[in-house]
């Protein structure tokens, strides 16, 4: 029997995990002592020692700075005798599987090459007892050999010295190192004493507190050397927690079938335990597998810091996992299922991931989310903004994890309406398709058709709601976003930005700016007015000689733009704009025009604008614009200045009517009828129609 190095190497990648060849050190440790103590019957503690050699390389021609690492890692287990040799050389070996030992860790025979894809050199010195003769073995390889025979192994008699195996890992490899380097590890910080002792301690904590018995008054003893300094740190019975909580879930895999997991809580004080982040993992053999922290921890703040000064850590442990955990240690042979992809067929009747993190999500938020979060007040807040209800979510099944806000959970509510509406289009075209080929005087031809009926009334229903819900999403984000632009809240915002860049910002919500209808379909006039979604032709800030109204005719007069310019002359000390901000026209002779102000621009100075462009309008419509509606908006004014405006009944604003007359011709125009918004109050009025449509989400 051989062990093929250089074929298993091909198979054998790196992980975000700089620390997978210690980790399968001290697993095969833990298994070692296990084995010693439950097959000699040796009252014995564990006891293991770790020693870490970091040196810099003098490389004159390398402009980074090139690393050495070497390890020592030496255990009290069994020892390496002709059994352990023989599983060391052997792939796929049931070694430690026909051994019944509880606590064992699961054996697939590749872990090893771990210290060949991250060190040149392996040596392996072991005092081992065969029966009650002490022998010592020997093996020196590297990673450039192609294999490894029993017979690489020198077994020879020993006189004395305890029972110990020391493993060497030399000359650690560049492009182990490249790889530590493009995850953002500096080796000397990632391999110092108290880091390695962290990981440790973290990775291997369930199954150290379950084995805590068994392994006695143990002692991890770790040493890390850097140039001239050395570190020490350790692990002790009196640095393991206690479990916190913990609670078994069954997971329903069909009709007949359930998996139950564990989830383990621990609660690690910050004053005494420096481990960087809260952690939710999923495990095989109670040692870390995957990291699902951010599933569950979406904000930064909550996944990296201490939550009411402690770090969480939650396992989940089972037979399940135990068994699909794949060769590497790095993850499961289980489906990762998506909307977007199918999963592996022969994995298809296997619990997905994604069921797995949903299962687990109600007992990990009970253990580590902070009080400031609160479900039901994430449900009461889409139902409040959105209109979307606790019933709309568990009709499509959305899961709300903790870190979710209610915008994101009304976009996954809505995609999921519009993913079931896709399903029905594909069944209803499905069912066609089989009415079709039967004979109408056949009752499988009746029971078909009220089949697709009643699939159409479900059809139409899920339409209904999405295309709502979609309206009422969109919208309420557009208002908060208008809000915050009025406020100045917005990133862009931050540095001044100076007030031409903050009406910009304005101006482009509402409607973008130089464009016009035929150029955007998706705008949001309806803040202002709901109707004036439906008028004819929107213009913003473009030249208006160019509108057309009927085939090729122009609706302006060719000098129009030069008009406008006149009064922008007449109005600003520069050259700001040409024409109304947005002007809204329709076929039945009518004109909207808006006009924006900075936030911190006195609207009682610019009150003649509209009535200025009205006019041009009007006298260069040739008769076809004569009623108007303008709108100027911003919010600060000084209403002392306002000449024969009045106030609304609610005080949220001003208005006024009025004659628009050509006073060189006394020729009458038109009729003009005009606001004065502040911006806060267009928000509410905005925010006051979107109740009507959350109101219809909501079940009679």
């Amino acid at each position: 029997m051989a062990l093929d190095i250089q074929g298993s190497l091909k198979k054998t990648r790196f992980n975000a995990n700089c620390y997978t060849f210690l980790d399968e050190l001290f697993s095969n440790a833990l298994d070692s002592f296990l084995i010693r103590k439950f097959k000699l019957k040796e009252g014995i503690s564990l006891e293991v020692n770790i020693k870490i050699r970091i040196d810099d390389l003098d490389v004159s021609d390398s402009s980074q700075v090139q690393q050495e690492v070497s390890l020592i890692f030496e255990d009290n287990g069994i020892g390496f005798g002709e059994d352990q040799i023989n599983a060391f050389v052997t792939k796929d070996t049931s070694y430690k599987d026909s051994l019944n030992i509880q606590g064992l860790s699961t054996c697939k025979g590749s872990g090893r090459m771990q210290y060949f894809r991250y060190f040149t050199d392996l040596k392996i010195e072991s005092r081992y007892k065969d029966q009650e003769v002490l022998k010592k073995t020997k093996l020196a390889v590297s990673s450039d050999q192609k294999s490894i025979s029993e017979s690489d192994f020198h077994i020879v008699d020993c006189e004395k010295g305890d029972v110990v195996t020391k493993i060497h890992l030399n000359n650690i490899k560049k492009d182990a190192l490249e790889n530590m380097f493009k995850h953002g590890v500096f080796v000397e910080e990632a391999f110092s004493s108290e880091a390695v002792k962290m990981h440790v301690l973290v990775s291997f904590l369930h199954r150290l507190v379950s084995l805590k018995e068994v392994m006695g008054d143990f002692k991890i003893n770790i040493s890390s050397s850097y140039g001239d300094a050395t570190q020490e740190s350790s692990i002790t019975l009196k640095d393991l927690p206690s479990i916190s909580s913990s609670e078994d879930v069954d997971i329903n895999i069909d009709g007949n079938n359930k998996v139950t997991l564990n989830v383990a809580h621990y609660k690690l004080d910050k004053k005494e335990f420096n481990i960087k982040k809260n952690i939710v993992a999923l495990c095989a053999r109670s040692a870390i597998v995957l990291d699902i922290s951010n599933k569950y921890l979406k904000n930064k703040k909550d996944l990296k810091n201490p939550i009411k000064g402690f770090y969480h850590i939650v396992l989940v442990t089972g037979d399940y996992l135990d068994n699909r955990v794949n060769e590497q240690r790095t993850g499961y042979d289980l489906p990762y299922k998506t909307s977007q992809k199918k999963i592996d067929v022969d994995l298809a009747d296997q619990l997905s991931i994604q069921e797995i993190q949903y299962a687990i999500e109600e007992p990990v938020i009970r253990m580590v989310k902070p009080s400031s979060w609160n479900r039901e007040k994430v449900i009461q807040a889409v139902a409040h903004k959105y209109g979307i209800t606790s019933a709309m979510i568990k009709d499509v099944k959305v899961h709300i994890s903790y870190g979710d806000t209610e915008e994101k959970v009304a976009k996954r509510v809505m995609n999921h309406y519009q993913e079931k509406i896709i399903d029905d289009t594909s069944d209803i075209f499905d069912l066609k398709e089989e009415i079709s080929q039967l004979t109408p005087d056949s009752q499988e031809f009746r029971d078909k058709l009220n089949e697709l009926s009643w699939k159409h009334t479900s059809s139409i229903k899920n339409v209904d709601m999405a295309n709502l819900a979609h309206l009422v999403v969109r919208r309420s984000t557009i208002v908060d976003i208008l809000k915050m632009t009025i406020d100045g809240q917005l990133d862009c915002q931050v540095d001044n930005v100076g007030r031409n860049k903050n009406e910009a910002l304005i101006h482009n919500i509402f409607f973008p700016m130089r464009k016009d209808t035929p150029e955007v379909k998706d705008h949001d006039i309806w803040l202002l007015n709901e109707e004036y979604s439906y008028y004819d032709y929107i213009s913003s800030d473009k030249p208006l000689a160019s509108v057309k109204w009927d085939g090729d005719e122009t609706l302006f007069d060719a000098d129009i733009d030069d008009e406008m310019a006149k009064i922008t002359t007449q109005v600003y000390d520069e050259n700001k704009n040409t024409r109304p901000d947005i002007a809204i026209f329709s076929k039945e002779g009518a004109a909207i025009i808006i006009e924006f102000k900075a936030p911190d621009v006195s609207l009682e100075k610019h009150t003649s604008e509209v009535v200025k462009y009205a006019k041009v309008l009007a006298s260069k419509s040739k008769g076809k614009i004569n009623r108007f509606y303008g709108y100027l908006i911003g919010s600060k004014i000084d209403h002392t200045a306002l000449d024969d405006y009045s106030r609304f009944a609610n005080d949220k604003g001003w208005f006024k009517t009025s004659s628009l007359v050509d006073y060189d011709t006394r020729e009458h125009l038109g009729e003009l009828y005009s606001e004065i918004l502040f911006y806060d109050d267009v928000v509410e009025k905005a925010s006051m129609r979107l109740k009507a449509y959350k109101d219809k989400l909501n079940p009679s």
